[in-house]
């Protein structure tokens, strides 16, 4: 996802470990638009590891 998306549109925010399935961090988040949707994240983005301390699930974690 390559722009910011508003604090208020995201219902939830996962990390999900690398492991078999993928080799890097995934971000997902959960939006509301119309409808629910689940976006990936960058997880390097600014705006996404600033929405992921704002919510206490960085956990002083490295993402890159």
């Amino acid at each position: 996802m390559a722009r910011e998306i508003s604090d208020n549109r995201i219902v939830k925010l996962e990390i999900f470990q690398p492991g078999p399935h993928c080799k890097d961090i995934e971000v997902i988040a959960t939006v509301k638009f119309r409808k629910e949707i689940k976006l990936c994240l960058n997880p390097n983005d600014k705006w996404v590891q600033d929405a992921l301390k704002k919510r206490n699930l960085d956990h002083g974690m490295p993402l890159q």
